[in-house]
Protein backbone atom coordinates (compact mmCIF):
# COMPACT_ATOMS: atom_id res chain seq x y z
CA UNK A 1 0.00 0.00 0.00
CA UNK A 2 1.39 3.40 -0.98
CA UNK A 3 1.85 6.12 1.59
CA UNK A 4 -0.68 8.95 1.36
CA UNK A 5 0.33 12.60 1.42
CA UNK A 6 -1.48 13.04 4.76
CA UNK A 7 -1.39 15.97 7.16
CA UNK A 8 -0.20 17.05 10.57
CA UNK A 9 -1.79 19.03 13.41
CA UNK A 10 -0.02 20.73 16.33
CA UNK A 11 -1.86 20.82 19.68
CA UNK A 12 -1.62 23.61 22.24
CA UNK A 13 0.18 21.28 24.66
CA UNK A 14 3.20 20.94 22.34
CA UNK A 15 2.30 17.56 20.86
CA UNK A 16 1.41 16.77 17.27
CA UNK A 17 -0.41 14.09 15.35
CA UNK A 18 -0.92 13.28 11.74
CA UNK A 19 -0.72 10.78 8.94
CA UNK A 20 1.10 9.84 5.78
CA UNK A 21 4.13 11.47 4.22
CA UNK A 22 3.60 14.79 6.00
CA UNK A 23 3.60 13.07 9.42
CA UNK A 24 6.72 11.04 8.53
CA UNK A 25 8.46 14.24 7.42
CA UNK A 26 7.35 16.01 10.59
CA UNK A 27 8.79 13.16 12.69
CA UNK A 28 12.16 13.64 10.98
CA UNK A 29 12.08 17.42 11.38
CA UNK A 30 11.20 17.16 15.07
CA UNK A 31 13.98 14.62 15.63
CA UNK A 32 16.46 17.02 13.99
CA UNK A 33 15.12 19.93 16.07
CA UNK A 34 15.37 18.00 19.32
CA UNK A 35 18.84 16.72 18.42
CA UNK A 36 20.00 20.29 17.78
CA UNK A 37 18.68 21.40 21.18
CA UNK A 38 20.42 18.47 22.83
CA UNK A 39 23.70 19.15 21.02
CA UNK A 40 23.63 22.72 22.35
CA UNK A 41 22.80 21.46 25.86
CA UNK A 42 19.78 23.75 25.68
CA UNK A 43 17.01 23.30 28.23
CA UNK A 44 13.62 22.15 27.01
CA UNK A 45 11.79 25.19 25.66
CA UNK A 46 8.61 26.39 27.36
CA UNK A 47 5.46 24.82 25.93
CA UNK A 48 4.49 28.01 24.09
CA UNK A 49 7.88 28.16 22.37
CA UNK A 50 7.70 24.47 21.48
CA UNK A 51 4.25 24.97 19.96
CA UNK A 52 5.54 27.82 17.78
CA UNK A 53 8.56 25.75 16.69
CA UNK A 54 6.34 22.75 15.89
CA UNK A 55 3.94 24.96 13.94
CA UNK A 56 6.83 26.18 11.78
CA UNK A 57 8.05 22.61 11.25
CA UNK A 58 4.49 21.58 10.36
CA UNK A 59 4.37 24.31 7.71
CA UNK A 60 7.56 22.94 6.17
CA UNK A 61 6.28 19.35 6.23
CA UNK A 62 2.98 20.47 4.69
CA UNK A 63 4.76 22.37 1.91
CA UNK A 64 6.77 19.24 1.12
CA UNK A 65 3.52 17.27 1.10
CA UNK A 66 2.16 19.78 -1.41
CA UNK A 67 5.15 19.16 -3.67
CA UNK A 68 4.53 15.42 -3.43
CA UNK A 69 0.85 15.91 -4.24
CA UNK A 70 1.77 18.02 -7.28
CA UNK A 71 4.09 15.28 -8.50
CA UNK A 72 1.39 12.64 -7.99
CA UNK A 73 -1.22 14.78 -9.77
CA UNK A 74 1.03 15.55 -12.73
CA UNK A 75 3.00 12.33 -13.09
CA UNK A 76 3.40 10.72 -16.44
CA UNK A 77 3.90 7.01 -16.79
CA UNK A 78 5.80 5.43 -19.63
CA UNK A 79 4.64 2.11 -21.06
CA UNK A 80 6.93 0.82 -23.79
CA UNK A 81 8.21 4.34 -24.46
CA UNK A 82 4.72 5.83 -24.78
CA UNK A 83 3.81 8.39 -22.14
CA UNK A 84 0.42 8.17 -20.51
CA UNK A 85 -0.84 11.22 -18.63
Amino acid sequence: MAMTVGSVTVASDGTYSGSGYVKATMDELVTDYESALSAMNAPDPPVAARVVALQELAKTATRLGGVLQYIIDNAETSVDGEFIT
